[in-house]
């Protein structure tokens, strides 16, 4: 891989590839920094967006995660839920609960199967005193 980038150093897909295979191994920061060369090429680069946001949320720096879930959001609106899911637990984790619960509820909106999950999600503690919260994940009528 490291021939393909000395050739070919604007290749976002190959720097991209690159940060996962390194995301693997567990070398972090040398993935992010693969990720942000792939989207400094490439801006709209979905996927990077969304592999930056899932590595930025694992290491706690939740901020940043929901800016690259936002990123990610906006180039690809479509089936969403798991994204917009990853968003609520982020924004819950910072204390912004609103926020958590709108993203909450965009993520079952798009994905109602996450209403079951958002039950017993350890990072929803802090929204289960909420009345919206406990409507979110009321069981859907049997029709």
């Amino acid at each position: 891989m490291d021939e393909a980038i000395a050739l070919r150093p604007e290749d976002a897909l190959t720097r991209f590839n690159r940060g996962t295979v390194y995301e693997a191994v567990g070398q972090y920061e040398t993935a992010l920094t693969e990720y942000d060369a792939a989207l400094a090429t490439k801006p709209d680069f979905a996927k990077a967006h969304l592999q930056r946001g899932k590595l930025l949320q694992q290491q706690g720096n939740h901020g940043a995660a929901i800016a690259a879930y936002d990123a990610f959001l906006s180039l690809h609106p479509k089936d969403t839920g798991e994204v917009w899911y990853s968003q609520a637990l982020c924004h819950c984790q910072q204390g912004d609960l609103n926020a958590a619960l709108k993203g909450l509820e965009q993520a079952i909106q798009s994905t109602p199967a996450l209403r079951e999950q958002a039950r017993s999600e350890a990072g929803f503690e802090a929204l289960r005193s909420k009345n919206r919260f406990q409507a979110l994940i009321q069981p859907l009528p049997d029709p």
